[in-house]
């Protein structure tokens, strides 16, 4: 069954448990994309992921690939055309941990 709140900023939360699958996913979406890009933004959202991929392990001290590794976690972004997706994946032991 999935779930639905909202934050006390607005953002809309959803989520679905199945508790026949022995992983986890978080995804943050951000609508953001090739759509919305005039022709002299054209390529910004991809950049943008880039940006924010490559710099997000600053806010670990640097050791954001070193926690995803030892905890077995798989980080991933993706620009598609309507919007931005982050991800992270893993066994439901190291939930807390992503």
């Amino acid at each position: 069954m999935e779930n639905k709140f909202t934050s006390t900023n607005g953002i809309d939360i959803y989520s679905y448990l199945s508790p026949h699958i022995g992983a986890f996913s978080i995804s943050l979406y951000l609508r953001y994309g090739l759509l919305y890009e005039g022709k002299d933004e054209n390529g910004f959202a991809h950049f943008f992921e880039h940006s924010i991929f490559r710099n997000i392990s600053t806010l670990l001290d640097g050791k954001l690939y070193e926690t995803l590794d030892r905890s077995g976690l798989y980080f991933n972004a993706h620009t598609y055309t309507d919007y931005i997706e982050f991800f992270i994946t893993g066994a439901p032991k190291h939930f807390k941990t992503a």
